[in-house]
């Protein structure tokens, strides 16, 4: 039997280089996003949108030209950092701007006892040209001055969404219908 020392000299060798490697390798966490869907609250406000069912999807329908709200509500975990939030609305219309609005606070019980809120400036989003297609709008991507720093996570939010209808920059001439807002975390 002929025994070739060059070769196991030579795996000896690469055994080492990847001992060498191995001990230098970092593995990052990876981050795993996760979704909730927030379904619009009944409140009996008379202000709120018609809530309807659309394909079999509930959701509430804001009429042309009116200025109507929708109320939501969530408990974001203390360790969660939120990667997204977005509204999913659709509309008939092909055109034009809807002008919206989001307010969040943070327990309390009532607006005048909450001192933590954002939110609060008026965005108008355009029509994608397309009849009832969904659409997702990112609220804190949009400029709706929402902060989320003023908000502390693991207590109870309550989110305003509202349809500024009645705002000249609203130029969408049609019915829009909130299905929730979808929440992205990490």
């Amino acid at each position: 039997m002929i025994h070739d020392n060059s070769l196991t000299n030579v795996a000896e060798e690469e055994r080492q280089d990847w001992s060498a490697i191995s001990s230098h390798i970092f593995f990052r966490d990876t981050k795993k996003i996760l979704y909730e869907l927030l379904r619009v609250q009944d409140n009996d406000d008379a202000n709120e949108g018609t809530f309807i069912a659309l394909n079999n999807t509930p959701g509430i329908q804001f009429a042309d030209a009116a200025t109507k709200v929708a109320y939501f509500s969530i408990v974001i975990s203390p360790e969660a950092r939120i990667d997204s939030m977005k509204f999913i609305w659709s509309t008939p219309a092909t055109s034009g701007n809807l002008r919206w609005q989001i307010d969040l606070g943070e327990g309390g019980d009532s607006d005048a006892n909450n001192a933590r809120t954002t939110g609060g400036t008026a965005v108008s989003t355009a029509a994608d040209g397309t009849a009832n297609d969904l659409n997702y709008t990112d609220v804190l991507t949009a400029g709706a001055g929402v902060n989320l720093t003023a908000l502390r996570r693991g207590n109870l939010w309550g989110i305003k969404f509202s349809r500024l209808g009645a705002d000249a920059a609203d130029t969408l001439t049609n019915t829009v219908n909130l299905y929730g807002i979808l929440i992205a975390y990490y």
